[in-house]
C-alpha cells in the first residue's frame, strides 16, 4: 500500500510539476512583457513633457 501511494504521488507530482512550470513560465513572460510596455509608455510620456531635453536627460529623470 505504501509503495503504491509513493508511485502514485511521484507520477502525479511529475505531471503537475510540468504544468506548474509551464504556467509559471507563461506568467513570467507576461509579467515582464507588461513591465517593458509600461516602461516604454512612461519614457514616451517623459519625452513629451521634457521636449527640450535630450534622451539621456530624460532617462536620468526617470
Amino acid at each position: 500500500m505504501v509503495k503504491f501511494v509513493r508511485c502514485f504521488k511521484q507520477e502525479k507530482n511529475s505531471r503537475s510539476d510540468i504544468f506548474a512550470d509551464i504556467i509559471e513560465a507563461i506568467l513570467f513572460i507576461f509579467f515582464w512583457g507588461l513591465v517593458i510596455v509600461i516602461s516604454i509608455k512612461i519614457e514616451n510620456i517623459n519625452a513629451r513633457v521634457h521636449k527640450g531635453l535630450t534622451g539621456l536627460e530624460c532617462i536620468r529623470l526617470i
